[in-house]
């Protein structure tokens, strides 16, 4: 049978993201006798509703509802005008209402699901997807819809399985690609991701979103030739793309071109005049080229777009310092730390200028500021000792010598560790090395990102993937910890680290796999009191409250001084 057409005008976000392929309804014997009144009303509110004439299909709707109140056809329109009317309550009744008169029509629950995801009805929205998935189990968009929504929940592994399953059902669809590499890069799976999104742009060349997701993820790798060239595409699809310029500016910077840096991040302000970022990196892109004069009015349009954006103000008094505006500086700095209090750049900045202005009791707490909340910071080390001794403080301001020339040793290793990566990307053991110093230095999360380059550089690297896994549960990224632990088990079998993969397996609430992890632990090493301390509770949390026992006068024969141990074995005696 022939199915009739419904709007499909540009729709908000949500509903375009989901419902793709809503573009008709079964027409069933009762639609058929339809009342040719009923039947011209829908006809006449689609057509209005096509042209963007929301209220007028509103009304066309309503009197096609009130002369067919049975047509699930006319309630899944109605629903539909609701939602882009923004009128979700409404929606959802006449959706479910359709999809009580029609129960297996699936597009019907696909839409269904987008309204109250809309709605923040994540658990109904799922049901509606889940119910089209079953419905149609080779239906594409119902999976797709279950991947969109696990990402809102950022459930990642559940929405790379679903993604996973529609791109098998739809092969060729370059969207799905794009959003199956956009999760598994999140996921920490970067040749998948890389993978998922060249297939992307290879099946639709002009998916913007694409270029971006796969640009960023090069410069996050350090690959910055292959990150110009995505963002080069970008730029070239989409001109007036904010991103696109900002990520050639930022890629330029970091290869010390700074003026393509300038260029590409003056387009980036002319592509999106309200985005802070864009004059922000001007400003610094023309620091970098010794412009200051030119750097404030960029800056200054950077604050003025965003009053809180403290990096831009800690630039601007550094720009205003430079060309000698020395109060401004001070009132730019103040300024820039009443924003952001953890700022210590900033402290640092405020420091330099006031000892410049021989404020030296100010001087010497900026800098104190700066250094407690940066204990590394070799200038803030710098400027506190020459601040103490102009006060007359000789012996104390040796030491902040002392610590400056080991933290500018330490900081210039660094540097030439990092311009070392940029220049060999492919070496595992350059970004291992960074990473560890990143982590002795207190920046995880940087450390993290190290170890997972040098991770996927060589998949064999069990060192690498061993500090990946406690850089990235030491940052609460449990599900890339389980990951680089699983790796490591499978590489290195030791009963270490199989206790290690079941702590992260415990602390993902993963109890069944944690405890066959401990349980491994203990079969390779039976004298691991930790492994059995661990099985205890996992033990008692199944109520196997034998097991539990057994498991802590294990603990205690290998650990007699474990009073905790002794305490949970007293109690469950007890019970």
């Amino acid at each position: 049978m022939t199915r009739p057409q419904t709007f499909v005008r540009k729709t908000p976000l949500f509903v375009a993201a989901f419902c793709a392929a809503i573009l008709c309804f079964v027409r069933t014997a009762a639609e058929t006798a339809m009342p040719p009144a009923a039947r011209q009303a829908l006809e006449s509110g689609l057509e209005h509703a096509g042209a963007g004439r929301l209220e007028a299909a509103s009304r066309e709707m309503t009197r096609a509802s009130e002369l067919a109140p049975e047509s699930a056809q006319v309630w899944h329109n109605f629903g539909i005008l609701r939602a882009q009317m923004g009128r979700m309550d409404d929606a959802a009744a006449m959706l479910e209402r359709a999809s009580r008169l029609e129960p297996d029509y699936r597009h019907t629950h696909v839409v269904l699901g987008a309204v109250y995801q809309r709605m923040g009805q994540l658990a109904m929205a799922e049901r509606a997807y889940r119910r089209a998935a079953d419905l149609a189990p080779n239906l594409p968009d119902a999976h797709r819809a279950l991947g969109l929504l696990a990402v809102a929940r950022n459930d990642l592994a559940a929405a790379a399985g679903a993604f996973r399953r529609a791109v098998g059902l739809a092969p060729g669809s370059a969207e799905l690609e794009y959003r199956l590499g956009a999760v598994e890069l999140k996921l920490g799976n970067g040749e998948d991701g890389e993978a998922a999104l060249k297939r992307a742009v290879a099946l639709k060349p002009d998916l913007l979103p694409a270029w971006l997701e796969l640009a960023a993820y090069y410069k996050r790798e350090r690959y910055l030739d292959k990150a110009l060239q995505a963002y080069d595409r970008a730029a070239v699809l989409n001109p007036a793309s904010s991103t696109a310029w900002l990520g050639v500016g930022d890629v330029e910077a970091a290869r010390g071109n700074a003026s393509r840096a300038a260029d590409a991040f003056g387009r980036a302000e002319k592509a999106d005049p309200s985005n802070p970022d864009a004059p922000f990196m001007l400003g610094r892109a023309l620091m970098m080229l010794g412009r200051a004069a030119n750097a404030v009015p960029a800056l200054r349009r950077a604050v003025r777009l965003a009053h809180d954006f403290a990096d831009a103000r800690s630039a601007l008094a550094e720009a205003y310092a430079v060309i000698g505006e020395n109060r401004k500086a001070v009132d730019a700095y103040r300024e820039a730390v009443r924003y952001a209090p953890s700022h210590a750049g900033a402290y640092y900045g405020l420091g330099d200028i006031l000892l410049r202005m021989d404020s030296l009791t100010e001087a010497e707490a900026a800098f104190r500021r700066a250094i407690a909340l940066d204990p590394d910071h070799a200038r803030a080390r710098y400027g506190l000792g020459r601040a103490v001794m102009l006060q007359g403080r000789q012996e104390e301001g040796r030491r902040e010598m002392e610590a400056f020339k080991r933290l500018s040793r330490e900081g210039h290793r660094l540097d030439v560790l990092e311009r070392a990566v940029l220049r060999h990307p492919e070496n595992p053991e350059l970004h291992d090395r960074l990473g560890r110093i990143y982590a002795s230095r207190g920046r995880t999360r940087d450390a993290a990102a190290a170890f997972g380059r040098a991770a996927a550089r060589d998949s064999t690297f069990t060192g690498a993937h061993v500090r990946l896994a406690m850089a990235a549960a030491e940052t609460g990224d449990l599900g890339i910890a389980a990951r680089a632990m699983q790796r490591v088990v499978r590489l290195a079998p030791s009963p270490r680290h199989f206790l290690a993969l079941g702590a992260v397996l415990e602390r993902q609430r993963r109890w069944r796999q944690a405890t066959a992890a401990f349980e491994e632990a203990i079969r390779r090493d039976p004298r691991m009191a930790p492994a059995h301390r661990s099985l205890a509770a996992l033990y008692e949390r199944a109520g196997k409250t034998e097991a539990a026992r057994r498991a802590l006068k294990r603990v205690l024969a290998l650990d007699p001084s474990d009073e905790a141990a002794r305490a949970d074995l007293t109690r469950l005696e007890k019970n």
